[in-house]
């Protein structure tokens, strides 16, 4: 069977906040994905993740491909706090939009896969419980206490690490993992200088321990960016990841 014809549309799920909606053009119950783009908490627009979200929703996803609020303006947890709304608007559209809010899970690169994994972990130690059955992050960074100079988290969590390193610990997704957390496809660019692909063999030695699958899928000499735009074997990857696991 060859791709599936979807629809499009636009809302907005809080003020100032929108999301675009994107779902097989027929009348059956899907699984769905939650998309978050990257950007370093601060630019960039849900419009990065348009093909990631076409593609899920040519193969039999919902996808929620949705916006947030941007550091530094918002510090941190702001973005979270977004992401629960929008989720939680979501599901109450699932009649709507016919798909299955217990087939839910979550994909984002850079900074939004820190948040989709973030949100999920969150969510999951506070209800202990999975929030998200699976997700798929490319290019995050899961500890941000490596980096204790960066400008880029200075303007997420106003200051650096050793000025502020509760937040810092806070605010990394390897400091919530349990029981609650979801299976997990990674993907980087093994050259990577940004975000160093060790932050996601590291995440997937720790999910290992809580007896999760997780899948390390490494891309050769592409670095952050060239990962997010070529890595197609990344990206179906990730598309098969998550049928296997909301299917």
């Amino acid at each position: 069977m060859g791709p599936l014809a979807f629809s499009h549309e636009e809302a907005e799920f809080a003020p100032g906040l929108k999301a675009s909606i994107f779902r097989p053009r027929d009348e059956k119950i899907y699984p769905a994905v939650v998309l978050v783009h990257g950007g370093s908490w601060g630019g960039r627009s849900k419009e990065d993740m348009g093909g990631i979200a076409q593609y899920l929703a040519s193969h039999g996803f919902v996808v929620l491909n949705t916006s947030y609020r941007f550091a530094p303006a918002h510090r941190y947890p702001a973005q979270i706090d977004d992401l629960t709304l929008a989720i939680d608007w979501f599901k109450n559209q699932n009649q709507k939009y016919l798909f299955d809010p217990s087939r839910l899970g979550g994909w984002g690169y850079s900074a939004g896969g820190h948040l989709i994994t973030q949100w999920a972990l969150l969510q999951g130690k506070e209800k202990q419980s999975m929030a998200l059955k699976a997700v798929v992050a490319g290019g995050a960074p899961f500890d941000l206490s490596w980096y204790p100079y960066s400008p880029i988290i200075t303007h997420l969590l106003d200051g650096f690490r050793d000025e502020r390193p509760q937040e810092y610990f806070e605010a990394s997704p390897v400091n919530h993992l349990g029981d609650w957390a979801p299976d997990m496809f990674l993907y980087h660019g093994i050259p990577d200088r940004l975000v160093e692909a060790v932050q996601s063999s590291h995440m997937q030695n720790l999910l290992r321990r809580f007896n999760k699958e997780a899948r390390l899928h490494l891309v050769k000499k592409m670095g952050h960016i060239n990962t997010f735009i070529w890595a197609g074997s990344a990206v179906s990857g990730g598309m098969n990841f998550l049928k296997e696991k909301l299917n």
